[in-house]
């Protein structure tokens, strides 16, 4: 019998394959578990967390996909910039995951989100659908949210980012790019917006913007899916589907206020608030009342739910209304948003 031949008898090329295929394993192996994490600690703020690990607010959001930065939940672990295994734009593309923000996918690979929106098309960054391969744009391509003016705006009530974006003269996604917005819609008065190379200005105020309204009960993030599923066994609901539109309408926060007009946790229109309460709830609801916001949202997605049968139809009619989806049909978004929440469900 042939016996085997021992390492030191490999010819020296080989044995450097070997070790290099051992390497390459062992490297794989360790996989994502290697990424530095940092768990959020009672009293913690996500600018605090990043000063403390030297990396910036607006990064640290990105990288986990925060749709509301200034709400983190202890005991979250959230991914610091820069820590995971690092995939170059050589490697072509990437396949959204579960969950997956368009910034988030921008910041682990070291590209603008206004560089991905490009390179990729897409009408609609705050729609990206699990399962899509979306091209990785060439690594130190120029692209228009690349610098800043060094200007700022800061946000007043009822602004929207595409109406400060329009009075600037720049894209929506430029502007969501340089101030590292994982959701472009979560924004709120106070807040400073630096401005992109080739903003041109403007006032800062919005005629056309819809008048915020200020909450007037809220509750800490925390406490929002318990009160969600806790409405959705009153309406015989799937409180894990009731759980992921609202996170995907508003990331469960009552401070959100969208440029049509929503409030809220369940992103209410005001006309649907105030046929909601006295039809769905039996008595008038203010949609500034987050327990409200949530029992008149849940109620809603029950009487959905009883005339399509389907969780995503339910979810897509949520989203477009439920007259357009069926005289209609889905629009692309429409397609998009079910399928955004059919990836969270039981995630959120």
């Amino acid at each position: 019998m042939q016996r085997a031949m021992t390492f030191s008898q490999i010819p020296a090329a080989r044995a450097a394959l070997v070790f290099l295929t051992v390497l390459l394993l062992a490297v794989l192996a360790a996989g994502p578990a290697s990424a530095a994490t940092v768990t959020v600690a009672p009293g913690d703020t996500l600018s605090g967390i990043a000063a403390r690990h030297g990396v910036s607010a607006s990064a640290l959001a990105a990288a986990n996909g925060l749709a509301d930065p200034n709400h983190v939940v202890v005991g979250a672990r959230l991914r610091l910039p820069g820590s995971g295994v690092s995939v170059t734009a050589s490697a072509g593309s990437v396949v959204v995951r579960a969950g997956d923000s368009l910034s988030a996918i921008a910041a682990r690979h070291g590209v603008s989100p206004a560089a991905l929106v490009a390179a990729n098309g897409l009408r609609d960054p705050d729609h990206i659908v699990a399962g899509t391969r979306l091209r990785l744009p060439g690594s130190g391509s120029a692209v228009a949210s690349g610098g800043t003016t060094g200007a700022t705006v800061t946000v007043r009530p009822g602004d929207t980012l595409s109406a400060i974006a329009g009075r600037a003269g720049v894209s929506l996604s430029a502007l969501a790019g340089v101030n590292g917005l994982a959701n472009p819609n979560a924004i709120h008065a106070g807040q400073v917006l630096r401005l992109p190379s080739g903003a041109t200005g403007g006032s800062t105020g919005s005629s056309t913007a819809p008048r915020y309204l200020a909450p007037t009960v809220t509750v800490p993030r925390s406490e929002v899916g318990a009160l969600i599923s806790r409405a959705a066994a009153r309406y015989g609901v799937d409180p894990s589907l009731a759980r992921a539109i609202a996170w995907h309408e508003s990331g469960y926060s009552q401070f959100m206020h969208s440029h049509a007009g929503a409030i809220g946790v369940m992103q209410l229109m005001p006309y649907t608030a105030d046929w909601a309460g006295p039809a769905l709830v039996g008595r008038r609801i203010d949609a500034r009342n987050v327990h409200d916001n949530i029992e008149a949202g849940v109620a809603f997605i029950a009487w959905l739910q009883r005339r399509t049968g389907d969780r995503r139809r339910t979810a897509m009619a949520y989203y477009q209304g439920l007259h357009s989806l069926t005289e209609r049909g889905p629009y692309d978004d429409t397609v998009a948003y079910g399928a955004s929440v059919m990836a969270l469900l039981g995630r959120v």
